[in-house]
């Protein structure tokens, strides 16, 4: 199958972190190969934007507010969705939160990174899947970085760490 034949028609897909850089692209892409599409994060102002763009250009993308760092946004999320459109059949993990920007910086930097690119992602992810696992399908797909494997190359980076 080539990407021209990929389909996502009539799947629910939740997408987090939709208009940030990876997210805005994946936003698109999703959109334009069918899928109901909907986009989350805090700042709900950049999402319907480019919500509203792609609307515009005919595709369904709807916007809903989440912290990942806080669990009742995570359930109050899904419990939204699963309400509106009666299941997930995707979820793409793309939210990132950088609040550490240096390595001296204070712990609770760290802890408050963690608490929203780990244990959030771990939570959405665990509520996600046991919808799906009702379901009897679904899939879940984690965007990540090969900074997660390498040392950070402070002369691509924007923020020196």
């Amino acid at each position: 199958m080539s990407i021209n034949e990929f389909s996502l028609n009539e799947k629910i897909v939740l997408l987090t972190g939709g208009a940030g850089l990876y997210g805005s692209g994946l936003t698109r892409f999703l959109a334009r190969h069918g899928a109901r599409l909907i986009i989350a994060s805090r700042d709900t102002d950049a999402l319907e934007k480019l919500a509203s763009e792609e609307r515009e250009k005919g595709y369904e993308v709807e916007v809903e507010y989440l912290d990942l760092a806080d669990p009742e946004s995570i359930e109050a999320l899904t419990e939204r969705v699963l309400a509106k459109e009666g299941r997930i059949d995707g979820l793409v993990n793309n939210a990132v939160s950088r609040p550490m920007q240096k390595l001296d910086d204070p712990a609770e930097a760290w802890v408050e990174s963690m608490k929203i690119n780990a244990t959030g992602l771990f939570l959405l992810s665990r509520v996600v899947g046991e919808a799906m696992q009702r379901q009897k399908r679904g899939s879940i797909v984690n965007i990540g970085s090969i900074q997660g494997m390498i040392g950070p190359n402070n002369f691509l980076m924007k923020a020196p760490i």
